[in-house]
């Protein structure tokens, strides 16, 4: 079995810019007056992290292109992939998010 390498890092390639059109599109909708104030508790950030989820699952699951081991000559499930490649996805899109938020945090500070 030969691995592509290259398909590999062209799907991760393109899980990385979906994270971050992901994280535009959550930090659009949540950064409102209104809903900034609410993100303050505990409560409105479990529900921007099941939105983050619900995201990368509905997009990984609808866009068949998405898939981290798609033709890369690995033989894994696709039910596998598909949950691999989601929660990876998720992780991505925190990832952004908190590196963000400490970007922010240390230009308020300056």
């Amino acid at each position: 079995m030969k691995v592509n390498f290259d398909q590999i890092g062209s799907n991760l390639l393109l899980l990385i810019f979906m994270a971050f059109v992901i994280e535009a599109v959550i930090s659009a909708i949540f950064s409102l007056r209104v809903v900034e104030e609410l993100l303050r508790s505990n409560w409105l950030q479990t529900v921007r992290s099941a939105f983050v989820i619900l995201v990368a699952f509905g997009l990984c699951g609808r866009i068949d292109e998405m898939r981290l081991f798609l033709k890369s000559g690995l033989k894994v499930p696709g039910a596998i992939d598909y949950v691999v490649t989601s929660l990876f996805l998720v992780r991505l899109t925190t990832l952004l998010h908190d590196f963000f938020a400490y970007l922010r945090k240390r230009s308020l500070e300056s």
